[in-house]
């Protein structure tokens, strides 16, 4: 503002226009000055000093200045004042545009105040301003015991911190300008040292847990001392020298031939080796081999003993056993210490027995001695059978709900055990479901016409009845579809079933089917149609025979199944062949058909390669499993 102010009292000087500096030697139009010599809205003449602008300054219409000399400030940018400088305490401050005189600039100065002083050119700015005071130095220890603690924030005096100090005691010293911790924090007092002998008969213990020492965090332990009655050594009590030491027997020896020296049990006194106490005893008989001679002949020797090597002996022995020393054998070849026996170990009976508590050899019959190895039944196998333990011999021998058959527990689900009572099923319900006896399982256990209901009884069957062409045979075997040869359901249904046996070739014959995803659509086939109901099974066998054509087989035959069902109500059974239910490639094939609705079946035996007189013969048999045991039809 102050260097506006400067601009602004610029004013004419000997009747010329002046031009304000104040923008570098811009000329802005408000800035201009009106000349003398020009009247208002003409064109006028400029004064002594000439024009002050290429446009004159006339007025609001431009006109020419008036003549006269060069001025000595055109061109002129008083746009360079010197450098502020400090006057006093104050500062001088130049404006930053100046005034032309004479070709020479001129800058008018302000002089301001300056709070904190001035210096080089410049006022000081407030030392603290900006100083943030959080930084406080780091703790110091003033003595052994405490520390001073800097607190923040703290505060600015001359552009300098300063921050007021807490002392803080600290209980286990002060040290590297920081509290000691409790030495003992993290000590756990259950190590204590060794024991150690404190003189030749005493063992001093140290025993935990331990007190720690606050001073230095050292554990301290409570001691006690032990005697040790065999002496102290190495830290610990000497073990009794007697411990685990036998003392053998010490064998008696003829001093003279009238006394035999004998010794009592050997003592263990201080360890090995140990001492015996003797004794002499007079032999009236003699003394030989460290006895005294008892005798010579068993009469010498009281009931129950016999004379050995000079002594009276037990009769315990298999040659002389029992109060008359008999000599044991035949039937009783072992003695028991009292008499003679069978046996006393099972190794001295025969194979497949045992020598029971009475010493005498028992067949091994028993579940606590069975079979050839005489082992003991249990487990799984806990009877004895005639060969070996086994599961059961009768059927009270199993739980609940099962009986025995082959020595084995069997879960009592057939028509002969059925239930938990395993009774034989009969009458009105011959058949068992696994938990009881019903009158029927399937529909073959029913008559013709009827099923088998959901609650095992036999109920009028919703199904069809198969027609009356069904029964009867008529059509071709290379027929195709439209005419296949018509299997009677009498004739597939007997025991042996409808057979083809190797009088059939494909040789020349049409490709009537060619679907399938199992091979075989290029070739010959022959086609054979039979009806069957839901569920009933047709078991269909396919070889593949001989070479019979003029060029032998291509490859391997298939057996393909096409159904046809009928409608829900059984009024129309069509006879097509558009969907395929079995298709198997192999030159041997056996497979069982079960129909999974009812309806006319289309049985094809399809051979592979071009339709020529190729191939040969084959055998077919169909056997079909009626519903309820009857093929009949209408």
């Amino acid at each position: 503002m102050k260097h506006w102010l400067v601009a602004l009292m610029m004013v004419f000087v000997g009747g010329a226009a002046a031009v304000s500096c104040a923008k570098g030697g811009t000329v802005d139009p408000s800035e201009v000055s009106t000349g003398a010599g020009g009247g208002t809205g003409a064109t006028g003449s400029g004064g002594a000093g000439g024009t002050s602008t290429a446009q004159g300054s006339g007025g609001t219409t431009s006109g020419s200045g008036g003549s006269g000399g060069m001025n000595p400030c055109e061109g002129v940018l008083c746009d360079m004042p010197p450098p502020n400088e400090c006057d006093g305490a104050g500062l001088k401050v130049y404006a930053t545009v100046g005034t032309c005189d004479g070709g020479a600039c001129t800058y008018g100065a302000t002089t301001e105040s300056c709070p904190n002083g001035c210096s080089g050119g410049a006022c000081l700015g407030d030392p603290c301003l900006g100083v943030t005071c959080n930084t406080a130095p780091p703790p110091t220890c003033v003595d052994v015991s405490t520390l001073e603690v800097p607190q923040e924030p703290g505060t600015c005096n001359g552009g300098l911190c300063s921050y007021m100090s807490t002392l803080v005691n600290c209980p286990f010293g002060c040290d590297a300008d920081q509290c000691e911790g409790d030495p003992c924090a993290s000590v756990m007092c259950n190590q204590p040292a060794a024991s150690y002998c404190f003189d030749a008969d005493h063992l001093r213990v140290s025993d935990p847990p331990g007190v720690c020492d606050p001073q230095d965090g050292l554990c301290d332990y409570p001691t006690h001392d032990e005697y040790c009655a065999f002496g102290c050594a190495n830290g610990a009590c000497n073990n009794d020298p007697c411990i685990g030491v036998v003392c053998p027997a010490k064998v008696s020896y003829c001093s003279d031939a009238n006394t035999v020296v004998q010794f009592d049990e050997g003592q263990c006194i201080n360890g090995l080796p140990c001492t015996y106490a003797s004794m002499a005893v007079n032999c009236p008989n003699g003394c030989v081999n460290g006895q005294c001679i008892a005798c010579t002949v068993d009469a010498q020797c009281g009931s129950g003993k016999w004379c050995s090597g000079n002594q009276c002996l037990p009769c315990s022995e298999d040659l002389h056993c029992g109060a008359t020393c008999i000599a044991c054998g035949g039937a009783t070849p072992k003695c028991n210490g009292v008499a003679c026996v069978q046996c006393l170990t099972n190794a001295q009976c025969a194979a497949g027995n045992w020598c029971n508590g009475s010493s005498q050899c028992e067949a091994c019959n028993t579940p606590q001695h069975c079979g050839p190895a005489c082992a003991a039944c249990g487990g799984q196998t806990p009877i004895c059978g005639p060969s070996g333990c086994v599961e059961c011999l009768n059927d009270v021998d199993c739980g609940a709900g099962e009986w025995c058959s082959a020595m084995t527990c069997q879960t009592c689900n057939t028509d002969q055990h059925c239930g938990a009572s395993c009774v034989a099923c009969g009458g009105a319900t011959p058949h068992c479901n696994g938990a009881s006896c019903v009158e029927c399982l399937t529909a073959a256990d029913c008559n013709v016409g009827e099923d088998c209901g959901p609650a095992s009884t036999c109920i009028p069957a919703v199904g069809c009845v198969p027609p009356a062409a069904a029964c009867t045979t008529g059509g071709t075997q290379d027929g195709g579809c439209a005419n296949p040869y018509r299997i009677s359901r009498n004739d597939a249904g007997t025991a042996s079933g409808f057979t083809v046996n190797n009088t059939y070739g494909l040789c020349n014959r049409a490709n009537n089917f060619t679907t399938g995803n199992c091979g075989g659509n290029t070739g010959s086939d022959a086609e054979y149609r039979l009806f069957m109901l839901k569920g009933e099974t047709a078991n269909i066998t396919l070889t593949r025979g001989a070479s019979t054509c003029t060029i032998g087989w291509a490859g391997t035959i298939s057996l393909k199944i096409y159904e046809a069902a009928c409608n829900a109500d059984c009024t129309m059974c069509p006879q097509t062949c558009s969907t395929i239910d079995h298709c198997v490639q192999n030159n041997n094939q056996n497979t069982n058909f079960v129909a999974p609705s009812d309806g006319w079946y289309t049985i094809v035996v399809d051979s592979a390669g071009p339709v020529d007189d190729k191939g040969g013969v084959f055998y077919l048999n169909v056997k079909l499993t009626c519903s309820g045991g009857s093929c009949a039809c209408q």
